[in-house]
């Protein structure tokens, strides 16, 4: 067995702030993680920047704080299948269109109004990176079109299925 790690954290980013100011929310950010006993590090892989990449645990909390973790214990099976997905996407560009997109679906949902992303890619960002990985790699059931899933429907997602 293997414990992967679905984190949740923040940065002191402009971005950072308008989306938890969009999303009325704690976090901003969502990534995965997992330890190598191979390499000897704690591998992050995440939407960030201008893509879709992999660092290290000291790099990453360098600019982020991490506000919630959850660990699953996965199969050998499902971590080769994970590790696989990871390297596929890798520097897969990120997907400023769909967050911009997921903004203003937001904003619209606060004033009653409910509409898809207009500006929905196949990029990924954060949210719809590791959504996707817990869907096509590990079979959780998500039940929010992961298209229009932002890192605080997915904390709640995680935290409801704990209780």
């Amino acid at each position: 067995m293997v414990n992967i790690t679905v984190g949740f954290s923040v940065s002191n980013s402009k971005l950072s702030k308008v989306i938890r100011f969009i999303e009325g929310a704690t976090v901003s950010h969502t990534y995965i993680q997992w330890y190598s006993d191979k390499i000897g590090r704690v591998l992050i892989y995440e939407a960030s920047g201008t893509q879709v990449n992999f660092t290290n645990l000291t790099r990453f909390s360098r600019k982020q704080n991490i506000v919630k973790e959850f660990t699953f214990p996965i199969s050998e099976k499902s971590h080769q299948r994970v590790l696989q997905f990871c390297i596929d996407n890798a520097r897969e560009p990120y997907g400023f269109k769909n967050l911009i997109g997921l903004g203003w679906v937001k904003l619209l949902r606060r004033v009653g109004i409910k509409t898809g992303n207009p500006f929905s890619s196949n990029h990924y960002i954060c949210s719809t990176l590791v959504a996707t990985l817990l869907t096509n790699q590990l079979e959780f059931v998500i039940p929010i079109d992961i298209r229009l899933l932002s890192p605080s429907d997915l904390l709640d997602y995680l935290t409801d299925l704990g209780d």
